[in-house]
């Protein structure tokens, strides 16, 4: 299924060079997102572990996927992570992501980061929806 990319979107977008060019699908009828993806040593906080904030940010997009299948178009207000395990770079990670409460115009998400079955990650958001604007798939 294809799924929106901004034409610049740091994790997304397929031409940002220095994009992590990350392929999200959504499943729009459990609102679910997930990719699968390897970084490279070019995010890295140190020799072979991704930087913190590099996780993190994959979090917060596969909340904002799962929070696309509603849709809205929304903003993060709230991200809490917990880092369980290194995240290494060079190593194929999987990132999902999961719509777990809507309240009016909030959306409260999960996502996680696996590997070799693993959770290396985990973060709680919640999403403004800002608008009603159809989360519109586009192929970049």
């Amino acid at each position: 299924m294809d799924v929106i990319n901004d034409q610049n979107c740091f994790v997304c977008s397929k031409t940002n060079p220095i994009g992590i060019r990350a392929n999200f699908s959504i499943d729009y009828q459990h609102k679910k997102s997930y990719a699968k993806l390897t970084l490279s040593h070019n995010y890295q906080g140190w020799h072979g572990i991704a930087h913190g904030g590099i996780v993190a940010t994959l979090l917060d997009e596969a909340i904002a996927y799962a929070c696309g299948a509603m849709t809205a178009t929304g903003l993060t207000v709230e991200l809490n992570i917990r880092y369980k395990e290194k995240v290494p770079t060079e190593k194929e990670i999987e990132i999902f992501g999961e719509v777990i409460e809507v309240k009016r115009k909030l959306m409260y998400a999960k996502s996680y980061i696996k590997m070799d079955g693993k959770i290396l990650a985990e973060g709680n958001g919640k999403i403004f929806a800002y608008s009603d604007t159809p989360f519109i798939p586009v192929n970049v």
